[in-house]
């Protein structure tokens, strides 16, 4: 009987125990995510055309969601995938006998063809050298950051070996702000293991914090300038009647017409030198086509035969070839 008891008692304990394990443990709620068999998905042709086309990375995400949620198998993989292609993307799979039973490997086969072109080095590029435009919100920023953040890991998922630390720094480096720039940092810095979506929430709360900021100073800036025109206001009410300003008036009055003789005595003077300028004779220059110029062809020619000797006073001869010279007279007029 005593064993009886005690083993009782020990039973008693050990639901005791449980009942206080069970009413500490946190409650676990279970998410189920419902996905409609007959979800509808668009055809896929080819390459997008507009901005409103699907791309293929998108199409293959949706084939891949309607084969979870139906549980297919491969043959029915297969025929829902033909099913839904067209143009330029049926004619790529449907002379592929190789591959036409395997989902994957047709699956694989589209993305290659007409999946993104450039390389991962191009897509890597890409993605740090997008910086926030003007014309675009933090939000939109990050939702095309995003999208070539899943580009790159599509081409080469071990392209970034710590992604959401990349994804953070370049988010917080290429904010156009510069306050919220160096903020987004400072997170960055002291919370190595924060999640990009929490880091986009909080630029967006000190943009819209700063806005706010801004609004309000406007409405000061208002308050005052509304301020400043009641005081003008009653200042102008509190100013004399005109009567009391009579004398001001007159003065004014008398300035008035003194400005007015001025500007009079400067028209005058202004079409004085108008008429002066016009009248006014400037010398010609000088034309060196009409100087006369020396024609040798007109000169007077020397004739020798009218020359005259000096020593014999006779024509056609000079003293230095007279007839009448000796050889002595010639010998010293040459030495002179």
């Amino acid at each position: 009987m005593p064993l009886k008891k005690d083993l009782e008692k020990q039973i008693f304990q050990l639901q005791q125990e449980l009942a206080d394990v069970h009413s500490t443990r946190p409650k676990v709620y279970e998410n189920h995510t419902y996905i409609a068999k007959d979800r509808k998905i668009k055809t896929f042709s080819g390459r997008p055309k507009s901005s409103n086309d699907m791309t293929v990375d998108d199409w293959i995400d949706d084939i891949r969601l309607v084969f979870w949620a139906r549980k297919a198998t491969n043959a029915e993989k297969v025929d829902i995938i033909y099913s839904h292609l067209e143009g330029e993307a049926k004619d790529e799979i449907k002379f592929r006998t190789d591959i036409r039973h395997d989902p994957e490997a047709i699956l694989e086969c589209l993305q290659t063809a007409f999946g993104d072109p450039d390389s991962v080095t191009v897509l890597q590029q890409r993605f740090f050298e997008r910086h926030q435009r003007d014309t675009e919100t933090i939000r939109q920023y990050s939702y095309v950051l995003l999208d070539l953040f899943q580009k790159v890991r599509k081409k080469d998922d071990s392209v970034f070996p710590n992604k959401e630390r990349t994804l953070c720094e370049q988010f917080a480096n290429s904010l156009s702000d510069p306050f919220i720039r160096k903020e987004m940092k400072r997170l960055v810095r002291s919370n190595p293991g924060m999640e990009f979506f929490d880091l986009r929430n909080e630029a967006i709360l000190l943009s819209e914090e700063e806005e706010n900021s801004v609004s309000v100073r406007k409405v000061d800036l208002n308050d005052k300038a509304g301020e400043t025109s009641s005081m003008c206001n009653e200042s102008q009410n509190l100013k004399p009647k005109s009567d009391d300003h009579s004398g001001i008036s007159s003065n004014v009055e008398q300035l008035l017409k003194v400005v007015e003789a001025q500007q009079k005595q400067i028209d005058s003077l202004t079409t004085l030198m108008k008429d002066q300028s016009l009248n006014k004779q400037y010398t010609p220059r000088w034309n060196y086509d009409q100087v006369p110029r020396w024609n040798y062809d007109q000169a007077p020619r020397w004739n020798n035969d009218q020359r005259k000797c000096y020593k014999c006073n006779r024509t056609g001869h000079v003293q230095r070839n007279c007839p009448n010279n000796t050889e002595g007279t010639n010998e010293d007029s040459g030495n002179k």
